[in-house]
């Protein structure tokens, strides 16, 4: 019975990307843009520095970000006049995600954007619900506590998770400066989201790197199949599971005269096995990955040489190459010798490992 429900539960999965990739434009590519445009909205590779140095700039980003915001709202006439507050608590928290743990897929800008902007609407309705009721502040405490609750799972489900998100939904119900600001609450977490990633951007990308992705790190250009697909197309089977791999998934797209392994082929009673291949293969943890460098992947990302996706309801320390057959490299793209060795001796070492994990599972 548990088992049959959960499957039922696996076909009403809901992922919003099948639908909103398909319809948001790709950002530019890097070779498209000056070189001094492309550094500051994050297309450069970073060289390694000192803790030191990475501090001071944290340092520095931090208090500017900060500063800023609460200058706009402390003497602009728009703010000052409704009365908003100096500062909104919650982007304190998300001064530490954005300027420190610049890595972090909860910190790029969609998560740090829409998730607050989507906590902030929900906190809004649902503060303004409670307030219908005449003897609403006795209950605007269980008015906070679904605010939060509402907005964590429409972050989920919208990929935008930002954990400061639920302090702005919290904030609604429980702060009675934001409640008189009503809808303006919202303009307000506006401007603050676009000061600090601005802020993000100019300082985080002068010896750091920041965003690794503006919307997803997924490819937009062409929607291609999802890993559990894949599986299900390599198997034969009617019907793959739910899920096969996790987190980052790299799709390293074909390069004429640079060869790509095609699917394997098994029969349908290997099913299980193969997707286990599928997952421990393609699977590289970092830190484990031998001569391939995250780094490296996520230059040839950024050059468009490669895709990144990131499935914040999993691992997020895992990085995951698919190499199709049906992909090519964007027009006019050119890789250096170096990427272009990079790709071959992806390709070879995930072939060899597949190969032999393959051997091993099924010599029975």
């Amino acid at each position: 019975m548990v088992s049959r429900v959960n499957q039922i539960l696996h076909k009403a999965d809901i992922d919003i990307d099948r639908a909103l990739n398909r319809v948001v434009p790709a950002p530019p590519a890097a070779h498209k843009l000056h070189p001094l445009a492309a550094r500051f909205l994050g297309y450069h590779q970073p060289k390694p520095i000192p803790d030191i140095v990475r501090a001071g700039w944290v340092l520095v980003s931090t208090f500017t970000g900060i500063i800023l915001v609460m200058c706009t709202l402390k003497y602009g006439p728009v703010f000052k006049d409704r009365g908003a507050p100096e500062f909104i608590p919650s982007w304190a928290a998300t001064a530490i995600l954005i300027y420190n743990v610049v890595e972090s897929p909860l910190g790029q800008p969609r998560n740090t954007f829409f998730g607050n902007f989507i906590s902030t609407f929900l906190g809004i309705c649902i503060t303004k619900l409670f307030m219908l009721n005449p003897d609403n502040e006795q209950y605007m405490w269980v008015s906070g506590a679904l605010c939060v609750a509402v907005a964590s799972i429409a972050m989920s489900f919208t990929k935008t998770l930002h954990p400061p998100g639920g302090a702005s939904a919290l904030l609604c119900s429980i702060d009675q400066q934001v409640r008189e600001l009503g809808w303006f609450y919202l303009v307000i977490q506006i401007v603050s989201g676009l000061i600090m990633l601005a802020v993000a951007c100019l300082f985080n990308n002068i010896q750091r790197r920041f965003p690794l992705y503006w919307w997803t790190p997924n490819t937009l250009r062409a929607t291609g199949p999802l890993p559990s697909e894949l599986a299900a197309a390599a198997t034969g089977a009617a019907q793959a599971p739910q899920k096969v791999v996790s987190s980052v998934d790299t799709t390293l797209e074909e390069k004429p005269g640079v060869e790509v392994p095609p699917p394997a082929h098994h029969h349908r009673r290997q099913e299980s096995a193969l997707h286990r291949v599928l997952s421990d293969r393609h699977v590289i943890q970092p830190g484990e990955t031998g001569d391939l460098n995250v780094h490296d992947l996520e230059a040839l990302a950024a050059r468009g040489a490669a895709t990144v996706s990131t499935d914040t309801r999993t691992n997020l320390d895992n990085v995951v190459i698919i190499l199709p057959t049906h992909y090519s490299l964007p027009e006019g793209l050119e890789l250096t010798e170096e990427e272009e060795a990079l790709l071959v001796n992806i390709q070879d070492q995930l072939k060899m490992g597949l190969d032999q994990e393959l051997e091993s599972q099924f010599s029975a």
